[in-house]
């Protein structure tokens, strides 16, 4: 899949990535962070990537998927 990816990467601009209602989703730190560095390798000479999260615990399929702004805020400090 992601040799596709970058196969792709310089036709593109921006993706968006939803980061929530599947195994990477940040309630589960360890498989959203290998995803993310996936991610993020694959555009590291592209497009950027906008992670796609819900904005209120009733947007998604479950109330797991969402974080409020202050953990979004630790979870952006990791990845930095």
């Amino acid at each position: 899949m992601y040799s596709a990816l970058t196969e792709a990467a310089k036709h593109v601009d921006y993706l968006f990535v939803q980061f929530y209602n599947n195994y990477c989703h940040t309630g589960d730190l360890k498989s959203f962070s290998d995803a993310l560095e996936k991610w993020l390798s694959f555009s590291n000479s592209g497009p950027l990537i906008f992670l796609g999260l819900p904005a209120h615990p009733s947007a998604s399929s479950n109330a797991v998927y969402y974080r409020s702004p202050s953990e979004l805020k630790v979870i952006y400090e990791v990845h930095i």
